[in-house]
């Protein structure tokens, strides 16, 4: 059916063929083979798009499908073009507003109709400088905005939900721990009224033993003491004063031999009727026992409590709660460099301004005669490239609109001016545009995606009215 020349092109999941029919030698073709790992619903959303807005608005037609080996084919004419690296440094003004209003005019098509490309760049917008001619090609990663937002729910939903069982978890654990501590506090108290009515009942038993043995002689009488004693006894007449036999008493007050035993503290008797039961498994240190029983149930219900929110938000660190989420899996499909601040961020709810975000980038690439504009490393460095051109402020009031915490060691970095920033990148003083060019590069490049133009907008910008 078709003769295979040469391999044109090659992306992550395909790789493009220039063919001839066999029955028709003068007709060439490009043959798109689908690399057999990718999923089918995937290749039936590419086609479905081909077939409902291709054959107009700079937007390909679909010949036809095949499938074999594994490979799913899609044969669609072949267009002549230019290398993007070729023409990029030689545009004049007339061809760079002239290659926009087609970009802008595909990207109006397919937007009009609820689709986002996802991969805008050079490569992707076929230009023929010839003929002029333009051709929006590789539909691989395009998504309906509705799926794109259902499914952004669906991940939102689900992540809720093993947030809600988390807490729900938590406050099971909270709940259990502070009726714990409620019946540990009952206890302590109970004991303490113990502990007080033992020493009660011992005061009272020191106290009474104390009257006994002061009631008792504690000293000896001298000779000089009147006494009956001595007037019967005449031997103790003429003595001098001795120390009394040991059967009399000659000490300083002194407890009873009964009392010389100091009780237990509490008794053991009242110890087994506090025993804690072993399901209150509670470990209290040294100083929780010198608070009042009021204050520990707070103790054991603030360690318990669970956290709302995490602990290490705003700061640079991360804390185990964050540990125990699951990567959140945002869509960020595209090419390196071309990804929109949204993307970066991880945003879910992404619309069409991504691909706006795209033509800015390929716009700012024709006004500086750089490319890639942006050289991408990761997803951190692509966000400080565009702190670096617009500004701290702009990305973070776009973080904080999206929900996202972004943490910048520069905060104060004050924006470039984009017109000043492409002519010092340019380099040729001859070239010469007009100012609204550099309005619509700022709008197109707008970090926020809720301001950002969109492909309608932009056909009307004043820029396109203007003769160049």
């Amino acid at each position: 059916m078709f003769i295979i020349k040469n391999k044109i092109g090659e992306g992550t999941f395909s790789k493009v063929f220039l063919a001839k029919s066999t029955k028709d030698p003068s007709k060439e073709y490009a043959l798109k083979f689908i690399i057999p790992t990718l999923k089918p619903s995937r290749i039936v959303s590419e086609l479905r798009f081909l077939r409902d807005l291709g054959g107009d608005a700079n937007i390909p037609s679909i010949f036809t499908c095949l499938y074999g080996n594994g490979y799913s084919v899609l044969v669609m004419p072949y267009f002549r073009h230019d290398l993007f690296v070729d023409y990029v440094k030689d545009l004049s003004a007339s061809e760079i507003q002239d290659y926009m209003r087609n970009l802008l005019i595909a990207l109006q098509k397919i937007h009009s109709h609820g689709v986002i490309h996802r991969d805008i760049k050079p490569t992707n917008f076929l230009y023929n400088r010839c003929e002029r001619k333009f051709l929006l090609v590789d539909f691989g990663l395009s998504q309906n905005e509705s799926d794109l937002q259902r499914e952004g729910k669906q991940i939102m939903a689900k992540a809720m939900t093993v947030s809600d069982k988390k807490v729900l978890l938590d406050s099971t654990k909270a709940t259990t721990n502070t009726l714990i501590a409620d019946q540990i506090s009952k206890q302590l108290l109970i004991r303490k009224r113990a502990l007080n009515e033992v020493d009660k009942q011992v005061k009272q038993k020191r106290l009474k033993s104390d009257e006994q043995q002061f009631q008792k002689p504690s000293v000896f009488h001298t000779p000089s003491t009147p006494n009956g004693k001595l007037n019967k006894q005449k031997e103790y007449s003429f003595k001098t004063p001795t120390k009394t036999s040991q059967n009399e008493n000659l000490m300083t007050p002194v407890k009873e031999n009964g009392t010389q035993i100091i009780p237990e503290t509490p008794p053991r008797s009242v110890v087994k009727t506090l025993n804690v039961e072993s399901s209150a498994n509670v470990k209290m240190n040294d100083n929780s026992i010198n608070r009042t029983p009021k204050s520990r149930p707070k103790n054991y219900q603030k360690s318990t409590k669970p956290s709302e929110q995490c602990y290490c938000h705003g700061k640079p660190q991360y804390c185990k709660r964050c540990c125990e989420r699951g990567e959140l899996q945002a869509p960020r499909a595209g090419t390196p460099g071309f990804r929109a601040p949204e993307v970066l961020l991880k945003y879910l709810h992404q619309t069409t301004a991504i691909d706006m975000w795209s033509v800015g980038v390929i716009y700012a690439s024709l006004l500086s005669t750089r490319y890639p504009f942006f050289r991408n490393l990761d997803d951190l460095t692509s966000l400080a490239e565009i702190v670096s051109i617009f500004g701290a402020e702009k990305v973070l009031n776009t973080a904080n609109q999206l929900g996202k915490c972004l943490l910048l060691s520069a905060r104060n970095k004050p924006p470039c001016c984009l017109k000043t920033l492409c002519e010092k990148l340019r380099g040729n003083e001859n070239f010469k545009i007009d100012d609204s060019a550099y309005d619509l590069l700022g709008k197109l490049l707008d970090p926020n995606p809720s301001t950002r133009i969109t492909a309608k907008e932009a056909l009307q910008h004043r820029f396109f009215s203007v003769e160049l």
